[in-house]
């Protein structure tokens, strides 16, 4: 935890406001640089003026500069593998099983509008090796450190330094799912997971290893393709959705594994 915690409202100002800032000044730079002619492309150059705003407030405000040390501290345990993988495994497989049958299916076929919504596709548009690098920025390279430093290293603990952990674990995973939009439920779960992570370990390395990992088993091209790829008739039938149901009953025994051995002692 900060040595000289902030208060968590002022917390929730500045980062709303930079969230803001970054938001009006990310199209604006796309368009002055001419590029961003994607989504990917858009969401690089998003995330990389957001890692920039987020690295001129912690070298700015001194309660957040005196913080990273604690946040990228050696782990307090030793972190095995097996641990991180169920952690990533839990956070695809709530993602791509139970929201998608919870949530995504039942809105698909109430209307079928929402079969674009959710960017659900018969097929894949032609990708190339460059999108596929850009891809690789964003989810691998860009995104965790910075969303886990605010999320977990910052909203986490400056609400935990006044407020109880739950309140603390609970709000930090709600405003990372906010953050994400139509993905709020899915994302706010992983939030929650990552957050144990962060907690069991006292470091943000092993929380930012599991995002990572994460981010790569949800990769489109990846197993992701099993429950986003299918027609519009096939996502009006139960059939079509197989795999979510499959990816959800997985989720029973790794949320059980996870649980021994993250849970808060």
């Amino acid at each position: 935890m900060a040595a000289s915690p902030v208060n968590p409202l002022h917390v929730l100002l500045l980062f709303g406001m930079a969230y803001g800032a970054c938001a009006v000044a990310s199209p604006l730079l796309c368009h002055w640089i001419g590029f961003g002619e994607t989504l990917r492309d858009r969401e690089l150059v998003n995330g990389t003026l957001w890692s920039l705003i987020l690295a001129a407030l912690v070298a700015t405000l001194r309660p957040l500069r005196e913080s990273v040390s604690t946040w990228f501290r050696t782990p307090v345990s030793p972190v095995r593998f097996v641990d991180v993988a169920i952690a990533a495994l839990l956070i695809t497989t709530f993602t791509l099983g139970v929201h998608r049958i919870l949530v995504v299916m039942p809105m698909v076929h109430s209307n079928a509008e929402y079969y674009d919504f959710w960017r659900i596709a018969s097929a894949y548009a032609p990708a190339t090796y460059a999108d596929y690098a850009v891809i690789a920025l964003v989810t691998l390279v860009v995104a965790p450190p910075h969303e886990e430093v605010v999320f977990r290293g910052i909203v986490l603990n400056s609400i935990r330094a006044s407020r109880s952990l739950f309140l603390a674990i609970a709000a930090s995973s709600l405003l990372f799912g906010a953050m994400h939009g139509r993905s709020v439920l899915a994302t706010a779960f992983a939030g929650l997971i990552l957050a144990f992570v962060y907690l069991r370990y006292g470091s943000l390395w092993p929380a930012i290893l599991v995002h990572s990992l994460a981010n790569v088993l949800v990769f489109p091209t990846g197993i992701a393709q099993f429950t986003q790829l299918k027609t519009r008739a096939q996502a009006q039938s139960y059939e079509g959705w197989f795999f979510e149901f499959l990816f959800a009953a997985l989720f029973i025994p790794l949320a059980l594994a996870f649980w021994r051995r993250f849970r808060p002692t």
